[in-house]
């Protein structure tokens, strides 16, 4: 349950595609209904970033099966992005036929941009038809590169209490000893500074609440979860206990909350809690680090088996 630690202190890959290059995908596996698919163009996770590798994923239908897709094509020219299949069939039957694929996305600077994507279509022998109108499309925002960041981990031995933080002011406040006594740990944690509005996606991302436990209350800790109702729940039951310092630190995605699964392209957050009055919690990707924690007494928190609480790029 995510909220435990809180409930005790109230109890005291990378491939560059070019403008007008081509990129051959293989793989494909047609099915004959388009009713078990959500058709479009789906881009990421991860969330495009300036100049950095994400997904396009295309679920279409077309006429006429058995087909094969032979080819695809990323032409990038201004703001539009367009994804061109090449199809072949070999029989001229007229029902629903569904071509699927994922490839990556072309290397892109911060933008807005339109995702089209186009099938010019054979039968036997003969040559592929025009392109014609766009069969989908999205439009998609390219965040800025300054957008993705670390967040930096930080520890403070006489407490044994961790702490992370994106925001530039507080790196630099305890890196230069503003606060005697915090040390980096050498952890990181890569997250979206600001939500960077993808349009078009496979999987939003979240607003990180980030909460600070009152000194008043006995504690001096801070807390941070990615699910809106959590966020909720803490500042309705415990106003007095837990002041919600802001309702997003930084943006990350949400596991799966049945089994914990993170969307493709990020890795699973793990959340520990020490198990004490005075509450801490550590933030960690390692699943090394998560197992020396869960040796030493810490509790981990989050959905599934192995307790993902977030899923970061």
């Amino acid at each position: 349950m995510l909220l435990r630690g809180l409930l005790y202190a109230v109890i005291p890959r990378l491939v560059q595609v070019t403008a007008g290059a081509s990129l051959a995908i293989f793989g494909f596996a047609p099915t004959t209904s388009a009713d078990q698919f959500q058709l479009g163009i789906f881009i990421g996770p991860p969330v495009p970033v300036e100049s950095l590798p994400y997904s396009i994923s295309v679920r279409g239908a077309t006429s006429n099966p058995p087909l094969t897709v032979t080819n695809v094509t990323i032409e990038v020219n201004q703001q539009f992005v367009d994804i061109t299949y090449y199809i072949h069939h070999e029989a001229d039957i007229s029902s629903p036929a569904v071509y699927v694929g994922t490839q990556s996305g072309p290397l892109l600077p911060a933008g807005t941009y339109t995702f089209r994507q186009f099938t010019r279509e054979s039968f036997f022998s003969g040559g592929y038809s025009d392109p014609g109108p766009p069969r989908y499309t999205a439009t998609v925002i390219v965040t800025p590169a300054n957008n993705l960041v670390e967040a930096v981990e930080y520890y403070y031995p006489l407490l044994n209490h961790y702490f992370v933080t994106a925001s530039a002011a507080e790196i630099a406040a305890l890196d230069a000893g503003a606060f005697p006594g915090w040390s980096r740990t050498g952890q990181t944690l890569a997250v979206y500074l600001n939500d960077p509005s993808i349009g078009g996606v496979q999987a939003a991302v979240t607003p990180v609440c980030r909460f600070y436990g009152l000194p008043s209350a006995g504690l001096d800790s801070h807390f941070f979860s990615a699910s809106p109702a959590e966020c909720g729940a803490v500042e309705a039951k415990w106003p007095n206990i837990w002041l919600q310092e802001t309702p997003s630190a930084f943006y990350l995605y949400l596991p799966n909350a049945a089994d914990g699964s993170c969307p493709d392209g990020t890795v699973p957050v793990y959340r520990l809690y020490n198990n004490r009055a005075d509450v801490n919690h550590r933030y960690t990707t390692s699943s090394d680090i998560r197992a020396q924690m869960v040796n030493a007494g810490w509790l981990p928190e989050g959905y599934g088996a192995n307790a993902v609480a977030m899923c970061a790029p």
